[in-house]
């Protein structure tokens, strides 16, 4: 869980953008969108299959440079 105090004379402004922040450094909102639908095995198995791929095809764009 994250957690923000307020510094000095921070406004509300203010604290809820660090708080934001650290919730994205975190990941904390990436992962509540992944968990918002259920996904199977299948559907698991082959978005990381893409993720492969794509990681190999610029791994290769980087090595042709």
């Amino acid at each position: 869980m994250v957690h923000s105090k307020r510094k000095g004379s921070q406004s509300i402004d203010g604290l809820l953008r660090d708080w934001k922040k650290q919730c994205k450094r975190e990941g904390v909102i990436k992962d509540f969108r992944s968990k918002e639908f259920h996904e199977s095995n299948t559907e698991k198995k082959k978005r990381e299959k893409r993720a492969a791929v794509q990681r190999n095809v610029r791994q290769q764009r980087e090595d042709e440079l």
